[in-house]
């Protein structure tokens, strides 16, 4: 484990999953934004949704769980749906429903 003199506790789940803590500046590096506002490449963890009750389960039988990793694998040239890597399998969602989740870089 590494330590430095600098480094504080994280303070709650977000700030442990999404950033990180220093003495001077509090959290960092935490940017919510919803699913649907990724870009290729991008990875990011699941901090819950917005959906419907039978969507947000079946999101949940997907992996779209909480504190999750996801990342943005690729999106089709109109941009809708895109395909997305959770818990080692592909799944497009549409445009919609991915910004009924919440994620933070």
């Amino acid at each position: 484990m590494i330590t430095s003199s600098k480094a504080t506790p994280h303070k709650d789940v977000k700030s442990f999953l999404c950033g990180f803590a220093t003495k001077e500046t509090g959290v960092i590096n935490i940017s919510e934004i919803d699913l649907s506002a990724l870009k290729e490449g991008e990875s990011c963890i699941i901090e819950g949704h917005g959906a419907t009750d039978i969507m947000a389960k079946r999101l949940k039988e997907l992996g779209f769980i909480r504190g999750t990793r996801v990342t943005c694998l690729l999106k089709s040239f109109a941009g809708d749906p895109t395909a997305y890597l959770v818990k080692g399998a592909v799944i497009a969602l549409r445009r919609e429903d991915a910004a009924n989740i919440k994620v933070c870089r």
